[in-house]
């Protein structure tokens, strides 16, 4: 799976075997990892990036109902950069990977899709979504446009259902509710049409002058209770910081590749926001591949060019601009059936 942008954010060092999401077959595993995974030769599974260290403070769980907080763990290890990464016709996890089953019936190019569902069902507990509130999501690439479907009625409820300890704590009203209206904020006609078909009930388009005005207005000109910013622009969180509504909520998940400039007095004094951080997906794959097999997150809408495993530098290097492409998925398996 691949995202398009033009440049890393963070630094790799080389030589590097990228790949970081992965779906596919088991092939062969001892007895202690069928186990741990639940899973066997043959099974369909799909793997989490990251894998914590096992020891720290956030990966240590004294009970088994704890919440999980492994995704904090400062020396964890990320496939396709600190391991070998899926672009291969061959993928060795280690036995202490977060592995997880997929249903037969989801299409591989789904599936692969787990990872920024899941990602994106973490931010949508992060904002704590009330049934009357507007919703802002801005970046619809994978990940924003995961977060379209995970607003839906259905998506919520069992969101709610299926959420931590932790992230119940974090919404005291009980969250769990579609919201009232869900807004895109877009760069691009193409991005709004995108969006719309994956859920938003209406698309600003950010580059115009007005656009935080615009946002006030469609939300009976306080601003917007929440916003999910995904696309990690800079700008795209200073204008969240203008349009919010007093008290609103600002999730952050987006990588961001230069620093912010905010006016901290609009958080703080003078609209008292909360700004939370959301990083990869604790306790949220079953609900994401739950929420692909259901339809409610279109992988069909997402995952828009499929290459095979020879036209990876094709695949890698996207025609700049073309914003109908959201995610490539990478084929090892040519044209063989799912």
């Amino acid at each position: 799976m691949i995202t398009f942008a033009p440049r890393r954010p963070v630094g790799l060092v080389h030589p590097v075997h990228p790949g970081p999401r992965a779906a596919g077959g088991v092939l062969d595993l001892d007895a202690a990892t069928a186990r741990r995974w639940d899973a066997g030769p043959g099974d369909r599974v799909t793997a989490e990036v990251m894998i914590g260290c096992g020891r720290c403070r956030y990966c240590a769980k004294d009970q088994p109902t704890d919440p999980d907080t492994s995704h904090l763990c400062r020396s964890g290890r990320h496939l396709g950069s600190d391991l070998p990464g899926a672009f291969a016709e061959r993928l060795v996890l280690p036995p202490e990977a977060r592995v997880h089953r997929i249903p037969d019936d989801l299409p591989r190019s789904a599936a692969v899709l787990a990872e920024p569902a899941a990602c994106a069902v973490h931010a949508v507990r992060r904002a704590a979504v009330g049934a009357e509130d507007v919703v802002v999501v801005s970046g619809i690439g994978a990940i924003g446009a995961c977060v379209l479907g995970a607003l839906a009625a259905d998506a919520q409820r069992l969101i709610r259902d299926t959420g931590s300890n932790v992230q119940r704590a974090l919404d005291p009203r009980g969250g769990g509710a579609a919201p009232k209206t869900i807004v895109a904020a877009v760069r691009s006609a193409e991005r709004a049409e995108r969006a719309r078909a994956l859920g938003a009930d209406a698309a600003v388009d950010t580059t115009r002058h007005d656009a935080a005005d615009e946002l006030r207005d469609l939300a009976g000109g306080y601003g917007p209770d929440a916003w999910i910013e995904c696309s990690g622009d800079p700008d795209a969180a200073r204008l969240a910081t203008e349009a919010l509504a007093p008290g609103g909520r600002l999730v952050l998940c987006g990588i961001y590749r230069h620093r912010a400039v905010v006016d901290w007095n609009l958080v703080a004094e003078f609209k008292e926001l909360d700004v939370r951080g959301a990083h990869l997906a604790p306790d949220a794959f079953p609900t994401a591949v739950r929420l692909l097999a259901g339809g409610a997150i279109d992988a069909s809408l997402i995952a828009t060019h499929r290459h095979a495993l020879d036209d990876l530098p094709a695949a890698l290097d996207p025609t700049p601009g073309d914003q109908a492409r959201l995610k490539a998925w990478i084929d090892v398996r040519g044209d063989k059936p799912d």
